[in-house]
């Protein structure tokens, strides 16, 4: 829909979901703004998401158990993205590395929780 009547106007005739491309865009371009480490993310439902973070030079060598990000802040890391391959669930002996991708899934309060006290930390 280009316009929230617009979209009032197809949901009313029945259209199962209404995208705002406009709308969504100018979103996903603030987060990434507000963000400087967020590479893309996923809206699961209003409350949870999958986030693509670079990782920073202050996590470079650490691994994912001194990191504990599920006890601490309630989001966990589910995969590395790395020059060498992705590591699908990763363990807690996996080191990161500065130039890695981390994929987190959690609620948002957690994973804004765990970028504004970890991430953008460096």
């Amino acid at each position: 829909a280009i316009s929230i009547l617009h979209g009032r106007a197809l949901s009313r005739l029945g259209v199962d979901r209404v995208i705002f491309p406009e709308r969504d865009m100018g979103i996903r371009v603030a987060h990434q703004l507000v963000t400087p480490n967020l590479l893309d993310y996923i809206e699961l439902s209003k409350d949870y998401k999958i986030v693509e973070l670079n990782v920073p030079s202050c996590m470079n060598g650490k691994s994912l158990s001194d990191l504990n990000t599920r006890a601490k802040y309630g989001c966990s890391i589910v995969a590395l993205n790395r020059e060498s391959g992705i590591i699908v669930a990763p363990t807690a002996h996996d080191h990161l590395s500065e130039g890695d991708v981390m994929v987190l899934i959690g609620s948002n309060e957690s994973i804004d929780r765990f970028e504004n006290e970890v991430v953008n930390q460096d």
